[in-house]
């Protein structure tokens, strides 16, 4: 619980100083590669196909690509989304991967490791100083876990060291021999779980059934660390979407504060409608593609809507109108992920809150969408110096001079 509440706190505090720092890099590259000799000083975005990471990062670091491989060392957490993932590095700080595929850990975690990912394989020359989740369908334990080990997965294999809790949900559980477990081993399974005499387990073997699992309340410290989990989630999609659609963010973040309720009304209407569309296109044969179009439509703007919602509160808490820096716009969407989160946390009314935030985000982002472009603001240059230019004379006036001047001269 502590440990969670700090990391909100640190989280919080993060948010605050980046209002003034600059020290935010961006990186699109197909094929980026730091290697060894050098190291990512700041905060690093990476957006690529292949990502090969040899060096050192001195802060928070963020992949997303096809390909990820680490094998450097990392002073500040990893935040890894990818299709396959290798790991052979040391991780001084919290690692947390989201993969399609395989992922594959042979290095050194001294905190805590969170995987979710198809096949996800702890090697044997592994070592996590902190707790393990692993999240797959199948799972692989040949490492040393100082921590607990929790596992969910439809295979789950255990043959390394735990000195923890091992907590297990599969449906086929294998403890090979040779296992160590300095802990209890609890299981949920279909089927019951017999040890090998030569597995090592100093703690209780408890099975807890599915029904016991499912009537199992979770612990406000389970629930908090998932919500921080979705926050980042949220943070690292909501960067890349608010830098590829700037001016529909603006528009969906003005209607937001010009009138929120309206934009709660339209989004139960949309809520409500758009999946009815979808199902009626799809009955209909002809309109399948368009039903798949307006389901993966409305999935997409579901999530998104809670993006326009927290730049509304960030900037409001920050004071903030208008176009903003890089910077401000990180902060303002940073602090107000965290506070609408913290408002789920409340008890009766959390998930009521959720829902109005994802109607009120869902109305902004439609009229925006709907709302006719503004023309651009006209160009005004203060105190501009004003030149007239002389007109040509005409004809008569060239000869009423002459005539004048000829007058003058009989005169004389």
């Amino acid at each position: 619980m502590k440990r969670c509440l700090g990391v909100v706190l640190l989280t919080l505090c993060l948010t605050l100083l980046v209002r003034n720092a600059a020290a935010v890099e961006l990186i699109r590259q197909d094929d980026y590669r730091l290697d060894a000799t050098n190291a990512l000083a700041a905060e690093t975005y990476i957006w690529g196909d292949r990502i090969d990471l040899h060096g050192h990062t001195l802060d928070d670091v963020f992949l997303l690509g096809q390909t990820i491989k680490i094998d450097g060392e990392t002073l500040d957490d990893i935040w890894v989304f990818t299709d396959a993932f290798v790991f052979s590095g040391t991780a001084r700080e919290d690692v947390r991967v989201a993969a399609r595929q395989a992922v594959q850990l042979t290095g050194t975690f001294e905190k805590n490791l969170v995987v979710a990912g198809k096949t996800v394989s702890l090697g044997p020359d592994s070592l996590v100083q902190g707790e393990a989740l692993l999240l797959g369908e199948s799972v692989i334990v040949e490492g040393h876990v100082q921590g607990d080990v929790h596992v969910a997965a439809y295979n789950a294999t255990l043959s390394g060291k735990m000195d923890g809790l091992v907590r297990l949900y599969a449906d086929d559980i294998v403890v090979l021999p040779g296992a160590e477990i300095h802990g209890d081993l609890i299981y949920t399974s279909q089927k019951e779980l017999f040890l090998n005499e030569k597995v090592v387990l100093t703690g209780k073997l408890i099975r807890r059934d599915i029904q016991a699992w499912n009537t199992e309340t979770p612990s406000y410290r389970t629930i908090l660390s998932f919500k921080m989990f979705f926050y980042l989630a949220a943070l690292v999609a909501g960067i890349p979407f608010v830098s590829l659609f700037p001016y529909l963010t603006g528009r969906a973040v003005r209607q937001v504060r010009k009138s929120a309720w309206k934009c709660a009304l339209i989004g139960v209407v949309a809520f409500c409608l758009i999946p009815v569309l979808a199902v009626l296109s799809v009955l209909t044969l002809i309109g399948i593609p368009l039903g798949l179009v307006l389901a993966a439509a409305y999935a997409v703007m579901l999530y998104v809507s809670k993006f326009f919602v927290a730049l509304a509160v960030g900037g409001s808490i920050f004071r903030w109108n208008g176009p903003q820096s890089f910077s401000r716009v990180f902060s303002a969407l940073s602090m107000g992920l965290i506070a609408l989160y913290a408002a789920t946390l409340l008890p009766v009314v959390g998930s009521a809150v959720w829902l109005v935030i994802t109607f009120m985000g869902l109305g902004s982002l439609l009229l925006a969408l709907f709302q006719p472009p503004q023309p651009p603001p006209e160009l005004r240059v203060q105190n501009e110096p004003q030149f007239s230019v002389p007109k040509p004379p005409s004809s008569s006036n060239v000869t009423a001079t002459k005539s004048n001047g000829e007058e003058t001269k009989g005169k004389e």
